[in-house]
């Protein structure tokens, strides 16, 4: 089931609080998405409850499409597991386009 989500940015009026203004709107799978989060919270330790969770999205620019989300842990998202990650991604579809 794929539902718009709106990319917002927030800004500052003057002596106020943020304020959202819509960006550019995008299509996710949303049940994947809370499926992969909660994948992700099935592995966490009790003692982990308080962990931070960050996420790299990837998608389709070209049809504002969210194709997958990917959580870790925020410790685990360090530059050295990002290039990994991206170069086994760009290997991927490489590999696929040649075929």
């Amino acid at each position: 089931m794929s539902k718009a989500v709106a990319i917002v940015g927030a800004q500052m009026a003057a002596s106020q609080a943020p304020v959202s203004e819509v960006k550019e709107l995008w299509f996710v799978d949303v049940q994947a998405l809370f499926q992969n989060y909660a994948n992700l919270r099935s592995f966490a330790k009790t003692d982990e409850a308080q962990t931070t969770i960050g996420g790299l999205v990837f998608g389709r620019k070209a049809r504002k499409q969210v194709i997958h989300v990917f959580f870790a842990y925020a410790e685990d998202l360090i530059d050295s597991n990002l290039q990994f990650l991206l170069s086994s991604l760009s290997a991927g579809s490489r590999e696929k386009r040649a075929h």
